[in-house]
């Protein structure tokens, strides 16, 4: 579709636009002719969609082809800036898992002569120490329960409370975060929902874990679970001490 007209060359012509430049399979065609000198014969738009009739000299086509270009080039460096993949996040922290045998990183542990009696409840520090050369986090309330010499869960599991309370603790190599454990004096209950009997140690579960480890740790009791008879708070960061 072109027409000659006072020595210039009119052509159907549309915008040098992004679309057009990089559009997925569509090309934008400028066909030259020796036709009195070179001229723009034709120059259509990927849409095919005619845009503007004018009469265009080769001069002026050329600069306002070249602009177009220049100026998509700039928009197109400025997009890439804006667009670059994001820096990776720092690479997340694992749980800590219980340490029995070879598996896991952290140790639990009760420190002697501390603890500390009020109202008929005794409460104990629980310590977990990350034993291992990474580090690892710990977030809510460990899984208590006591056991017998044979190795048999003795009553129920300590109770939880809520989550408000509870912080992420992050636990580098030979760190150390407790619990505090509180054991309610068993005799208090009746034998029918306590049953008391003597315990030899704890199984512990960290936080969203299935393996355990045990602590060996001598105590009264119940063997049946008509009652919670021990409490644990949510994990702190630091050592216990019969103070918290």
């Amino acid at each position: 579709m072109t027409h000659r007209r006072s020595g210039c060359q009119v052509s159907y012509w549309c915008p040098v636009t992004a679309s057009n430049l990089f559009a997925r399979n569509r090309t934008l065609l400028i066909d030259v002719s020796r036709a009195q000198g070179f001229h723009i014969k034709r120059l259509h738009c990927s849409t095919g969609t005619i845009m503007k009739y004018q009469p265009t000299t080769v001069p002026r086509l050329i600069a306002v082809a070249v602009a177009a270009v220049a100026g998509l080039a700039i928009s197109s460096a400025a997009y890439a800036a804006t667009s670059s993949p994001a820096a990776p996040a720092a690479a997340a922290i694992p749980q800590c898992a219980a340490a029995f045998g070879q598996d896991g990183n952290v140790g639990a542990w009760v420190p002697a002569n501390e603890g500390d009696g009020a109202a008929g409840t005794v409460y104990y520090p629980l310590e977990f120490t990350n034993i291992s050369g990474h580090t690892c986090s710990l977030f809510g309330y460990p899984g208590v329960s006591a056991v017998s010499s044979t190795g048999q869960q003795l009553g129920r599991p300590a109770g939880w409370g809520s989550l408000s309370g509870a912080r992420r603790v992050v636990l580098a190599p030979g760190a150390t975060a407790h619990t505090i454990l509180a054991i309610h004096n068993v005799y208090s209950f009746t034998k029918r929902v306590c049953d008391p009997v003597h315990a030899v140690g704890l199984r512990i579960y960290l936080p969203d874990q299935r393996l355990a480890t045990s602590v060996a740790f001598s105590f009264e009791a119940c063997s049946r679970t008509g009652i919670v008879y021990m409490g644990v708070d949510p994990i702190l960061a630091g050592a216990g001490t019969i103070n918290g």
